[in-house]
């Protein structure tokens, strides 16, 4: 999945996205969780 894909599924921008990918940004729990349901996924915390 592109980062554009990515964007237009979670409803994060692009650009944040990219920002994340590249350990210049630090997500929020809601930013991961959204990112995870784009991916077809879940997010667990132990």
């Amino acid at each position: 999945m592109t980062q554009p894909e990515l964007a237009k599924a979670s409803g994060i921008q692009q650009a944040e996205i990219s920002r994340i990918e590249t350990g210049r940004a630090n997500p929020t729990i809601d930013t991961v969780t959204r990112l995870t349901r784009a991916l077809g996924t879940h997010l667990t915390l132990a």
